[in-house]
Formats: structure tokens, C-alpha cells, sequence
């Protein structure tokens, strides 16, 4: 609810052509958004803020982190879109994690002649909700184990896979969660 705030006033300064204010709005966000550390540097500028964003707090949770990063400096999809896949499964990942003793967390992402691939694979507890009971392999019914939540982001997840006629794959063994994503840009 913040974060809607906080765009609202940002949209609101554009909007009248108040530059300095957005700006100075913005480099107030920026600080109280701190990270410290510098996880991937690809040189991909709305990438990379994602990423050390989401690292940070998987790195704040003592967690063993793996990347394999492989993609252009140059913007490859719709950033709002990048945001909202990237960030939604990176946040599934950080609840799943605080909810376990070892943590170990997977990001891969490559991208190669306008197709992007993304692994995120994390250690979680082994408790999901699925509405056809056996498989592991869980591909479209896959529930949130959250209580009071609802799984708005496998939601919103499956629509950028679905926009960009892409697929996914998600595999839920007894120890790690799988997420496999193929987008065609």
C-alpha cells in the first residue's frame, strides 16, 4: 500500500512538470531503500536494481546465494513487466526461506536471441496447497501457503508468462521449490 502511495505522489509530480520535486522524491526513496551490497553488476540497469534488492534481503536472512546471470546491458522486455515477474517470484522465494533453517537460493536468468530463460530455485519447508492432490509437479493449480494470502503473485507471475506466450514450470520436491520460466520477447 505504500508503494502505491509512493508512485501516486511520483505520478503526481510528473504530471504537473515538477522534475526537481520527482527527483528529489526519488533520491529520498533511495535512501530509505538502501542496499548496501552489490550482489550481480550486468551492467542491465533495471536488472540489476532488482536483483540486489531482492539478494540483499535473501543475504540478510544468512542465506547461500547462487547466480548465473547472462544478459544484455540494453533493455530486452518491458521493465514494468520484468518488475513484476522478477519481483513476485523473488518475494515467494524470501517468504519461503525466513520459514526454514538452511537457505539456499538459485537465480538464473539468460537471455538470447529474444527469448529469456529464469530459474529461481529455493530450500522451503515442504508445505504448499495444490487443488488436484498427488503431483509434485505442480503447473497451473499451485495455491499460496501463506495464510491470509491469496497467491495474487503466481497470479500476476502466470500473466506476464501468458502475455509473452511464454511457459512455466514449477516443481515441488520435499526440500526445494523449482520455478522455470521461458519468455519469447
Amino acid at each position: 500500500h505504500d508503494m502505491k502511495k509512493h508512485m501516486l505522489l511520483l505520478g503526481s509530480y510528473l504530471e504537473n512538470a515538477e522534475y526537481e520535486a520527482a527527483k528529489g522524491y526519488v533520491n529520498n526513496f533511495e535512501r530509505y531503500m538502501k542496499i548496501p551490497g552489490k550482489f550481480v553488476d550486468t551492467g542491465n540497469m533495471e536488472l540489476d536494481a532488482i536483483l540486489n534488492y531482492s539478494l540483499d534481503k535473501a543475504d540478510k536472512l544468512n542465506c547461500e546465494i547462487e547466480t548465473k546471470i547472462t544478459v544484455p546491458k540494453i533493455t530486452f522486455m518491458n521493465e514494468f513487466d520484468l518488475n513484476i515477474l522478477l519481483g513476485n517470484l523473488l518475494d515467494n522465494a524470501l517468504e519461503a526461506l525466513s520459514r526454514v533453517r538452511e537457505r539456499y537460493l538459485y537465480v538464473g536468468i539468460s537471455y538470447n536471441k529474444s527469448m529469456l530463460l529464469i530459474r529461481v530455485k529455493n530450500t522451503y519447508d515442504g508445505v504448499f496447497d495444490e487443488n488436484e492432490g498427488g503431483s509434485k509437479s505442480l503447473q497451473k493449480n499451485l495455491k499460496s501457503s501463506k495464510e491470509g494470502k491469496h497467491g495474487i503473485g503466481l497470479k500476476n507471475i502466470k500473466e506476464v508468462v501468458e502475455k509473452y506466450d511464454g511457459e512455466m514450470n514449477v516443481d515441488a520436491g520435499d526440500r526445494y521449490f523449482n520455478v522455470d520460466i521461458i519468455l519469447y520477447t
